[in-house]
């Protein structure tokens, strides 16, 4: 038994061979005006485009990825995909000696051959393509890791699969007491079983890795009461059934205490109700990306202030900060207006960013938020979204007295 990993997948397909392989599938496919009305043509000149435009900066500049297929891009695993299929057709039609099984998933590819033959075929796949290698490993002790499993070769010459996990596994899983969801935590126990029971061939292995589960998890906070829950087809954390006409899904910042009261009033009206957690590591790790200057940042909420009274205005905008508060120096903007009526200073080039939101209707909200919590504002109405009245007293802090504290 042998394994095969392709080094760097999608940064290593050659966009070029990729796409002729494409063409030639669309070509051959009888279905495609089934699908859509698109011709081929158009459907490689878009594909062609979404592969070639990457662009990433560094250091200050803008770079263009000119080789392979970029990561995250929702193109690239299908892209890499096919071309590998048509990869291993390669590989298998003109291999000197041909493996008696080969199994692939993505890059990752479990081969059964010969042992006097594997380093013939490694160095076989390894030229087809100049781009497309392959890091290889052998069974030991007749073991060999697949993906998440650990693939036994017994004596009789069968087979058997246990759960496989890396030397430097630390068994570290969502803590019971962390400020999440429950039902992302009983999704812990959920996965990890479905894993044991879905790929543990036999039942006396299956019953060892229940066991370590439980020990692990143990660990980390969960009783053996969690997991009698996790296991019922309809635990308590799940939304209440509602005979209410379906209005969609929302997804809202987890906050425990209030959170689960306000799904219970939103799923009775037929809205279903997903939780995000509100602060991740991710959030609070520093940036590998180079700092945007804040004139340039996009899709953001800002605040205009006056230097010489408490005036201040709030907009948002998709564009770069920069230019459009340059546009505010002048008028029918109500800043300029106010400059000009009261002859006061006010550095649009100081403009403060309050959020920052990609979504329109997300940025629309924001800035109304901003509007209605603002004691003074130089805006003429309460933004591009109408916020309920029932926000104001949500969003209005109570004014600070003579010597007292903001709260």
């Amino acid at each position: 038994m042998v394994s095969y990993d392709v080094t760097g997948l999608f940064t290593n397909t050659p966009v070029p061979d990729a796409l002729r392989v494409i063409r030639r599938r669309l070509e051959e496919d009888v279905t495609l005006p089934d699908r859509t009305t698109l011709s081929v043509d158009d459907v490689m000149e878009l594909l062609t485009f979404c592969a070639t435009s990457t662009y990433m900066m560094g250091l200050g500049k803008i770079y263009q990825q000119r080789e392979g297929f970029a990561m995250g891009s929702p193109v690239s695993l299908l892209a890499s995909n096919i071309f590998m299929e048509w990869f291993e057709v390669r590989a298998l039609d003109t291999a000197p000696h041909v493996p008696s099984f080969w199994a692939r998933y993505v890059d990752d590819t479990f081969v059964v051959i010969r042992e006097e033959y594997i380093d013939e075929f490694t160095t076989h796949i390894n030229n087809i393509s100049p781009t497309i290698k392959f890091t290889m490993e052998r069974e030991e002790n007749h073991q060999l890791p697949m993906l998440d499993t650990l693939i036994h070769r017994k004596d009789t010459g069968s087979t058997k699969i246990t759960i496989y996990r890396k030397p430097t596994h630390t068994d570290q899983y969502l803590l019971m007491d962390s400020h999440h969801p429950l039902q992302h935590k009983l999704g812990v126990i959920r996965t990890l079983v479905h894993r044991a029971e879905s790929l543990v061939t036999e039942e006396e292995d299956k019953v060892l890795e229940l066991e370590k589960i439980q020990k692990a998890l143990g660990v980390c906070g969960y009783k053996r009461s969690h997991f009698a829950v996790a296991n019922t087809h309809n635990p308590p954390n799940r939304q209440p059934s509602t005979t209410a006409v379906s209005k969609g899904s929302i997804t809202l910042p987890y906050v425990r205490g209030a959170s689960e009261g306000l799904r219970r009033i939103l799923c009775k009206r037929g809205i279903q109700v997903h939780f995000k957690p509100r602060n991740t590591l991710r959030q609070f790790l520093v940036s590998p990306k180079d700092k945007i200057n804040k004139t340039e940042k996009c899709h953001t909420v800002y605040n205009i202030q006056c230097q010489n009274c408490n005036a201040a205005y709030i907009g948002e905008t998709k564009r770069p900060l920069g230019i459009r508060v340059s546009e505010h120096r002048r008028e029918p903007s109500p800043v300029a207006e106010h400059a000009k009526k009261t002859g006061h200073s006010i550095p649009t080039t100081d403009a403060k960013i309050l959020d920052t939101d990609p979504s329109w209707v997300g940025r629309g909200v924001r800035e109304a938020a901003h509007i209605r919590q603002s004691r003074s504002s130089l805006n003429r109405d309460g933004g591009r979204y109408y916020l309920p009245a029932v926000y104001t007293s949500l969003l209005r802090r109570p004014a600070p007295s003579d010597g007292a504290e903001s709260q």
